[in-house]
């Protein structure tokens, strides 16, 4: 499916975010994602989906997708490989406009983690839905208060985007910037590339809230 570049308003300023499989366990990729998201001063609506709690981080757990009170900008998914087609034909009938993928466990692994990948790539580009990963680290955009990664960085806003396949080194070019000062504008973590990939990279950041003087670093492992 061809990236439509005004979609990737909703992945970097998203009014709304919705995290499937929150958790309240220390650790889990559901309990740090939400956290980030809090601390780092997000000011839209988040949604914290898992059926099994009514509560996570002090707020209301919601039980399911389908019980969400919109159809998010942003979904923000933990759950284990298997349950993600699942998600994402359900996130296609609320009509989420983009969903972030941090589970592992897909082309990665070999043959049938790829078949499982395609899947869910099928699944979102017959939905109309922009994906990032599978198996990312996040994203993040310091001008909108928006840090939904799995390490705590946290860069001052400025003008430098920054695209990385490798989400370890990533994470280390962002702790740097914090350290130094380095403005960034959005940092993308492209993963697995299901859908989105580095060529998306100069366009993506050419839509930068700073778009005056935006580069792109693009860097694969």
């Amino acid at each position: 499916m061809a990236v439509s570049l005004e979609r990737f308003t909703n992945l970097f300023e998203p009014e709304s975010i919705a995290i499937i499989g929150a958790s309240n366990s220390w650790g889990k990729w559901g309990f740090i994602l939400p956290l980030n998201i809090v601390i780092g001063g997000y000011k839209g609506r988040l949604y914290y989906v898992n059926p099994k709690e009514k509560y996570i981080h002090g707020y209301r757990a919601i039980p399911s997708i389908e019980a969400l009170p919109e159809p998010v900008d942003l979904m923000i998914v933990t759950v284990p490989a298997s349950h993600i087609p699942g998600v994402m034909e359900e996130a296609a009938k609320k009509g989420v406009k983009s969903v972030l993928v941090i589970s592992s466990g897909f082309s990665e692994t070999g043959a049938e983690g790829r078949k499982l990948e395609e899947q869910v790539v099928s699944i979102a580009n017959n939905a109309g839905i922009l994906m990032v990963g599978p198996n990312t680290m996040g994203i993040g955009s310091p001008p909108n208060q928006l840090f939904a990664m799995g390490a705590w960085v946290k860069p001052p806003a400025g003008h430098i985007a920054f695209l990385s396949q490798s989400g370890n080194l990533g994470v280390q070019i962002l702790g740097w910037a914090e350290k130094s000062g380095l403005g960034i504008s959005r940092f993308l973590n492209s993963g697995n590339e299901g859908q989105v990939t580095l060529r998306c990279g100069p366009g993506i950041f050419r839509q930068g809230p700073a778009d005056q003087g935006d580069r792109a670093l693009l860097r694969r492992h």
